[in-house]
């Protein structure tokens, strides 16, 4: 299974409680976005929003912060690659390292720079 940014979360979260997926992959993923929707512009809070089907800001808020890894990766049995760009602006770095921390058989691919050939 493979997600990117916030499909990243959706990725893991049903590998950790269906053995049929073979493997997952998280690209630019969150780890908690409840940590991250107050920092977020007003229209990536507003697409959240909508997408959330929750129409108070509160509301809006109190959504995300459900959208948690936490107590769910040590359950992954399946091979994990968490892919991630340093410079990421949606989504702190640290939360990558969180991830592939978590999950018992992660690789971390952490990216600094991207160059041009």
């Amino acid at each position: 299974m493979l997600g990117v940014s916030l499909g990243g979360y959706y990725a893991a979260r049903p590998a950790a409680f269906e053995p049929r997926i073979r493997a997952a992959v998280v690209s630019g993923g969150p780890y908690d976005y409840g940590a991250l929707i107050r920092d977020r512009p007003a229209h990536s809070l507003a697409t959240f929003a909508h997408n959330s089907g929750t129409t108070a800001t509160e509301e809006t808020y109190e959504f995300a912060s459900r959208i948690t890894l936490e107590g769910v990766l040590g359950r992954l049995t399946q091979p994990m690659v968490v892919v991630f760009g340093k410079r990421d602006r949606l989504v702190p770095w640290q939360q990558a390292v969180r991830v592939a921390h978590e999950a018992p058989h992660a690789d971390l691919w952490m990216f600094e720079v991207i160059t041009s050939a």
